[in-house]
């Protein structure tokens, strides 16, 4: 043979190797994983993408719930257990003794006991979906190690999933969407009135006028804006909070004193409310939600978009999933994708086949705070006292209700090293672990804690009783149960009926075109409101509980009870609920802001109810500030305007909007004041010329809040002017203190309490409109008196700290403090994200939270990346306009998911659902840089790489 044939054989010999080599590589490559599992029906192909996405293929939902609870512990198992046991208040049992007293306080609100009343009242299919799931989170506890956090807290096991586990997350988190605090705004107001007797002042129209006004800064109200007529019927009165005379009980002496008495309970139940909000979901409220019709976009099929604003942990509180069943012996099929909590198995937001659904918080008064009266072994008390235990009822429109007592157990972790499992009953004082309910209040908590021996029958106590429709069983999960194989506008909405507390909004819309926009929450009818009164300063402040006339109007005095109605008290009717089915408009924005209009007014009680012309129509006392509604409808109409057919594309450009609509309100003032006075050398004889080119850049600043940071690496910068990050920097010291400035200082003077800070936002803006302008209020108090002589004209002494404001920006800037602060020096080194950072917290702190050494190291001087926005812009990075402080300006809550979809006509076919979430380390970088990621929206059958997971009949009776 040829040396040319021989070389020539051998070269195909060994391309054919190579080929088959290669071939076997990808046939190995290809092979699906199958893996035996205990507690399986039938085959699953399962999947958790590289941004932590599950896919779960399956055949009947008890597979598919056993296998979304299988990988949600294998991939969130110790933000389940963190999240099961904060809301039940044993989390000093995981993470040791500095969360004891928070446990107390936790497990004080009883949300463990209203999930098991909420399990009593679910049908027997939602039951058999939590019990799959709570079977696949235990096999796989059972069968893999736990987390590597629990080494470092010492734990070599954790305690099994409940099916309480699952609700008592879902009522956890409804708790923090819905609950109103009524005990520090009626301290207050307390405060507030008492004052302005002693000093010759209005101290109810400081309250509620000067500074906690009800009307926002922008009159944004979703029904109205698309065209909707509101819910309910003609002005009842026009007369505002401040000036409608209320009740006489609430100028009464003895009431105010027993308020006063009541003043460590108040500062208490105040600090329970702030420790818990602060360490769930949502302290600071937000969330974006926007939908317009076929006929504004280029698809001409509807489009929603939706970012939830909660609170930015590590991982987040959302999870993605997409969750599939062919058709199996008993089940129809699903085929849905979404995300939810979690611990819980269900979708929060997502769409299936046929509908998409999506929310954001609506804050409806589900809740009230009474003065109620106790008694001691009151004969009447139908509960009898023992030699150990007295009888305590509360009474209340001369009727006695007993008092539940339970004595709760606390367990430590006390973290002891060398050793594991080292976990201890808590020794603590019986009095401090004594839990005392009433369930004539919904099974709410009072809120004092009692003297350990009270046995006198003549005794008796004041005390504050939280009443909550939440402690009842409710039936939330059902709700978005059902959604996942709902295919209808009629099947959805009888659905939602059933989500009984955690207000929200919601937007619909389905393969058929129409779009609606409902509201949901069992608003409780109160006793005054349906007589067509207004008891005490009505249900925004602590009510009388002893008098009656301001309980909660009871279900037995009715027969009208829808079907849906599983609360034992009456509540605001669906049909009087805001809503609206295929708006005119085509358009359809809510961001926290006012639903229906109540507010606009400043008054939420001028309004009747349309099915009772007497009773008086009230959703809630206040909302946001509409602010981000009005930048988002502003930005829909201009493309509607404009006939730009809508598109994905658009909704992105808006849904990363970081323009700041308040420095439109300010703004004016401080050019106005520079026009005035910055070349008046009598008032500013050396740096007038300083001011002049700061306002005037200010000026040309368009408002748009960047971070100065190019993709988080690299810092911009400008030489010949100041950036718009250094401008955006500018705005909001200057801001901070020219409330600092006006409002706080004035009410410093009389020693009073501060408003919360968008509250004074809005009372700075209504003081500077005010026409004439005379710097004082309707209390007849002065608020532009800082650092001016008294005897200058009003608005000159206005002008004057307009411009001061801006002069403290140097100060603060040069102190000390903000000097050990990355160690800047000069004043032009600072952008708006050198101040203005995102922090995500882990429950283990520092070391695990981001940034941090694994990721994002090297922000971690900084205490945060840099981040773009601040206070009520769209892409939320919501920060307090009064922020000074250096930690001020860290962000820790902000939007989890971005999304952004819609239906066509075959809603699985050819769709592209854009979307942004932040779970994991891999989605940060996207989730920072506004970045989005596209899931088809076809699945018909399981991807080649997706494990399959089968029976373990070898295994299956052990």
């Amino acid at each position: 043979m040829s040396l040319y044939y021989h070389t020539l054989l051998s070269t195909v010999i060994r391309t054919g190797l190579t080929i088959l080599y290669v071939c076997l590589i990808c046939t190995h490559s290809w092979a699906r994983e199958t893996i035996p599992l205990k507690g399986l029906t039938d085959k699953v192909w399962a999947h958790i993408d590289e941004r932590h996405t599950f896919y779960i293929f399956a055949h009947n939902d008890h597979d598919l719930f056993f296998m979304l609870g299988y990988l949600h512990a294998k991939d969130r198992w110790f933000q389940m257990d963190t999240l099961r046991r904060r809301f039940s208040g044993e989390l000093a049992a995981l993470l040791g003794e500095n969360l004891l007293e928070e446990d107390i306080r936790n497990r004080m609100l009883g949300i463990k006991p209203a999930a098991k009343r909420s399990l009593a009242l679910l049908p027997k299919t939602d039951i058999q979906v939590l019990e799959s799931y709570r079977d696949g989170i235990n096999t796989y506890l059972n069968t893999h190690p736990l987390p590597q956090e629990y080494q470092a807290l010492n734990l070599s096991q954790a305690r099994k999933w409940k099916v309480t586990d699952s609700l008592i997350i879902m009522k956890g988190i409804t708790f923090l969407l819905s609950l109103n605090i009524d005990t520090e705004r009626t301290q207050r107001l307390q405060n507030y009135l008492v004052k302005g007797i002693e000093k010759k002042f209005d101290g109810k129209k400081l309250y509620f006028i000067d500074t906690h006004p009800i009307s926002p800064l922008s009159l944004h109200a979703t029904l109205p804006a698309a065209g909707q007529a509101p819910p309910y019927q003609h002005v009842f009165h026009d007369q505002t909070p401040s000036t409608h005379k209320p009740q006489s009980y609430f100028f009464d002496n003895s009431f105010l004193q027993q308020l006063a008495a009541l003043n460590n309970d108040l500062n208490n139940s105040s600090q329970l409310w702030q420790t818990f909000l602060s360490n769930g979901t949502q302290h600071v409220l937000g969330s974006n939600l926007w939908a317009v019709s076929g006929k504004h976009t280029k698809s001409q099929r509807p489009l929603v978009a939706n970012d939830p604003h909660l609170k930015l942990t590590w991982p987040s509180l959302f999870f993605e999933a997409y969750l599939i069943i062919k058709k199996g012996p008993t089940q129809a099929p699903l085929n849905a994708f979404g995300a939810g909590f979690p611990g819980v198995p269900t979708l929060a937001h997502g769409q299936n086949q046929s509908i998409l659904w999506a929310s954001t918080n609506n804050p409806m008064d589900v809740s009230d705070i009474f003065l109620d009266t106790l008694v001691v072994n009151h004969p009447k008390c139908p509960i009898k006292a023992t030699k150990n235990s007295p009888s305590l009822c509360i009474v209340s429109a001369g009727h006695y209700h007993p008092v539940e007592k339970t004595q709760e157990t606390f367990y430590v972790n006390t973290l002891t090293p060398q050793k594991t499992d080292t976990i201890v009953e808590a020794q603590l004082p019986a009095e401090k672990t004594k839990r005392l309910t009433v369930p004539f209040r919904s099974f709410g908590p009072i809120l004092k804690k009692l003297p350990a021996q009270i046995h006198n029958q003549k005794h008796s106590h004041q005390v504050l009783t939280l009443q909550y429709t939440g402690f009842h069983g409710t039936r939330e999960i059902s709700t978005f149960l059902g959604w996942l194989r709902t295919h209808s506008l009629t099947e959805f909405e009888n659905h939602l009926q059933y989500f009984d507390t955690g207000s929200q909004n919601w937007i619909y819309t389905d393969t058929s075109g129409q779009l609606a926009y409902f509201t949901s929450a069992k608003i409780p009818l109160r006793k005054d409101l349906e007589n067509g009164t207004i008891e005490g300063f009505g249900p925004a402040f602590i009510r009388d509980g002893s008098s009656g006339k301001e309980n909660w109007v009871s279900a037995a005095a009715s027969s009208k009870n829808p079907a849906h109605q599983r609360l034992p008290f009456m509540t605001l009717p669906w049909s009087e609920m805001p809503k609206l089915k295929n708006p005119s408009s085509g358009i359809i924005v809510n961001a926290n802001n006012d639903p229906a209009g109540t507010t606009l007014d400043a008054n939420p009680y001028n309004q009747t109810r349309s099915s009772n012309k007497q009773a008086i129509y009230y959703l809630n006392h206040s909302y946001s500030d509409g602010l981000r509604a009005d930048r988002i409808a502003e930005l829909l109409n201009e493309l509607v305007t404009r006939k730009t057919p809508i598109t994905a594309e658009h909704f992105k450009q808006i849904q990363l909007d970081h323009t700041q609509s308040d420095f439109n309100l300010l703004m004016p003032y401080l050019i106005n004041a520079c026009q005035h006075l910055c070349t008046n050398k009598s008032y500013f004889p050396k740096n007038g010329i300083y001011f002049q080119n700061l306002v005037s850049q200010l000026a040309l600043w368009d408002g748009a809040a960047a971070s100065g940071y190019e993709n988080f690496t690299k810092l911009q910068t400008h030489t010949q002017q100041l950036s718009p990050s250094q401008l955006a920097l500018w705005y909001n010291l200057w801001r901070a203190h020219l409330i600092r400035n006006t409002i706080y200082h004035t009410l410093d003077q009389y020693d009073l309490s501060h408003p919360p800070a968008p509250l004074a936002l809005r009372s700075l803006v209504q003081l500077l409109k005010s026409e004439p302008f005379t710097a004082k209020g309707h209390s007849g108090l002065d608020f532009f008196t800082h650092q001016v002589s008294p005897k200058l004209p009003a608005k000159v002494r206005r002008d004057l700290i307009l411009l001061k404001s801006l002069a403290s920006l140097h100060s603060t800037l040069s102190s000390a403090h903000f000097k050990t602060h990355k160690e800047r020096t000069k004043i032009n080194t600072w952008t708006w994200g050198s101040l203005h950072r995102v922090y995500f917290e882990h429950p283990l702190g520092a070391a695990w939270s981001v940034p941090s050494a694994q990721i994002f190291a090297q922000w971690q001087t900084l205490g945060g990346i840099p981040l773009a926005g601040g206070y009520e812009v769209i892409n939320a990075a919501p920060i307090a306009p009064d922020a000074l402080d250096l930690n001020d300006f860290i962000v820790n809550h902000g939007p989890v998911r971005r999304f952004i979809g819609g239906p066509q006509k075959k809603w699985f076919q050819n769709r592209i659902h854009s979307f942004s979430t932040l779970a994991h380390g891999k989605q940060l970088p996207d989730w920072l840089n506004g970045h989005y990621t596209s899931i088809k929206a076809n699945l018909k059958k399981p991807a080649r790489h997706w494990a399959l997971y089968k029976p373990d009949t070898d295994n299956q009776h052990e």
